[in-house]
């Protein structure tokens, strides 16, 4: 599901192609303890899009809830693509 995804100077430290449908499915760090995380959430019935600084998993920086795996990937690719700006 990942496959079409640049991470950039980023480096994917989880990334699994199974089944989707469970909360850790991809996660990439980068330089200045960024962190991008993707899972599925059946309490939200969709993904969520995490980005983590400074390892404060208490206070995202961005939160996404997306419902549908190909905005979920444009949205993924958009978040990526702003951090690797910075």
């Amino acid at each position: 599901m990942f496959e079409s995804i640049d991470v950039k100077n980023g480096k994917i430290t989880f990334c699994d192609m199974g089944d989707y449908l469970k909360e850790d499915l991809f996660q990439v760090i980068y330089p200045n303890d960024v962190i991008v995380d993707v899972g599925w959430y059946n309490g939200v019935h969709g993904f969520i899009i995490l980005v983590i600084s400074s390892f404060d998993w208490e206070n995202p920086v961005i939160k996404y809830v997306v419902c549908d795996e190909t905005k979920m990937l444009l949205v993924l690719q958009k978040v990526i693509d702003k951090i690797a700006e910075n």
